[in-house]
């Protein structure tokens, strides 16, 4: 799953893998609703919104980094093959 851009404000459809991903960091406007996409992006020049979506982004990116997770996969990927070596 790609996180948000922080230097981006997203406005997309609310499509289920749209909406994981994008979390509360997006804005979602139904697809065929140009007033709501229209409407969404002037909003967007207000700087006090397009800092609080931006603080938004940053939050959902660095939910959804991997790094964290990268050396306990590995760690627990290590055990398991040790454990299975002693199987065989």
């Amino acid at each position: 799953m790609k996180p948000p851009h922080p230097a981006y404000q997203t406005i997309a459809t609310p499509t289920p893998g749209l909406q994981e991903s994008l979390s509360s960091a997006g804005t979602f406007v139904e697809r065929n609703d140009i007033d709501g996409w229209v409407e969404a992006i002037r909003i967007l020049d207000d700087p006090a919104v397009y800092q609080t979506k931006s603080d938004a982004a940053l939050r959902r990116s660095a939910d959804l980094d991997p790094e964290p997770y990268i050396d306990l996969f590995e760690r627990e990927m290590c055990a398991v093959a040790v454990r299975w070596q002693h199987r065989y």
